[in-house]
């Protein structure tokens, strides 16, 4: 990459080539995007965003446009957005969300509209959602979860739905992890509630499987989140049929912040992240075979890596750049797995 950055977002373009937005350096946030060129296997500038951020989530649009949300800027959370334009490199600002917010999530839906969930204001948990009508280029106050929360993940399932799992709520002051999952409804605007996951999560991400389902692989506490020390790794998958969520194989090295992607082939490569107990993070990587319902080694990487941006390529490889490196730092190497070679 052009730009050393850490816990940046990786967007896949319409036209196949990827965006990479936000993160930071040296504790700075970066406002310069950058693109790379799958083809040509290059990365170039692509202009800058009007307020450096973090904590944003940016999402790609039908236009083929891609809208950069909410987010911290380092004094307060933000409810603007921007929009990017990949046909001319620049950007412009887009709708104020209603409400202020960071660690929310947020997709696109496949009507076209945006959904925001939940997140932190800057002083409490959210339980309110927003809705993004493009033809109106505005947004609309959606239905409430049925608790504030924030740190959730989000996954559109292929029926349409919205698989809400993870995050943390405020309880008498202190912060917990949840277990609860909701589902959001596009067609009536409306949630409910599916099966728990069988942990509350400190850390975890998503992947997708055949059939459906959804991978959530993480590590969570075996009692309190005491001293911030994780206990144990779990893995587990959302079957959409029945609603519930099923344990599958462990990983076969515990890592946090690590990339979690699914290949074209269906299996599900995770790579980097920090091991348990160790400021360093990992070069290794592994592979979940859906058929199997096995992890396996894989090659490793060449440059050892956690909070990464990473994202499938239209080919079925994966994109994996930035990230901290050995030396603890912001790195700019960035590499691509590939199934055959791995």
């Amino acid at each position: 990459m052009l730009h050393a950055r850490e816990f940046a977002s990786a967007t896949k373009l319409a036209d196949g080539r990827v965006l990479v937005t936000g993160g930071i350096s040296a504790n700075q946030r970066i406002p310069v995007a950058e693109i790379f060129n799958p083809t040509t296997k290059t990365w170039s500038e692509a202009g800058a965003l009007q307020t450096p951020r973090t904590g944003d989530v940016p999402v790609l649009l039908h236009s083929g446009k891609v809208m950069v949300i909410g987010g911290y800027d380092g004094k307060k959370a933000l409810a603007s957005t921007e929009i990017f334009d990949p046909a001319t490199l620049t950007w412009s600002a887009g709708p104020p969300l209603h409400q202020a917010r960071t660690s929310f999530a947020a997709l696109t839906l496949k009507d076209g509209r945006v959904l925001v969930v939940a997140g932190y204001d800057g002083t409490n948990d959210l339980s309110e959602t927003e809705l993004y009508d493009p033809k109106a280029n505005a947004w609309a106050v959606g239905p409430s979860l049925p608790a504030a929360i924030s740190g959730e993940s989000v996954w559109q399932l292929a029926n349409g739905n919205v698989l809400v799992a993870g995050g943390q709520t405020s309880s008498k002051g202190v912060e917990v992890f949840i277990k609860s999952c909701e589902l959001f409804h596009p067609g009536t605007n409306t949630w409910s509630s599916t099966g728990d996951l069988s942990q509350a999560y400190v850390s975890w991400a998503l992947a997708a499987l055949p059939n459906q389902r959804v991978l959530l692989d993480g590590e969570f506490v075996a009692s309190n989140y005491s001293g911030g020390l994780l206990q144990k790794p779990h893995v587990e998958a959302y079957d959409p049929g029945t609603g519930s969520w099923g344990p599958i194989d462990q990983m076969l090295t515990i890592r946090l912040s690590f990339s979690l992607d699914t290949l074209g082939n269906g299996e599900v490569l995770a790579a980097g992240g920090l091991a348990k107990s160790s400021a360093f993070p990992l070069r290794t990587a592994e592979l979940y075979n859906p058929a199997t319902g096995h992890w396996s080694p894989t090659a490793s990487m060449a440059h050892a890596r956690q909070a990464a941006a990473s994202t499938t390529l239209s080919d079925g490889t994966v994109l994996v750049a930035g990230g901290v490196g050995s030396n603890l730092s912001s790195i700019t190497s960035a590499e691509i797995f590939v199934p055959s070679q791995g």
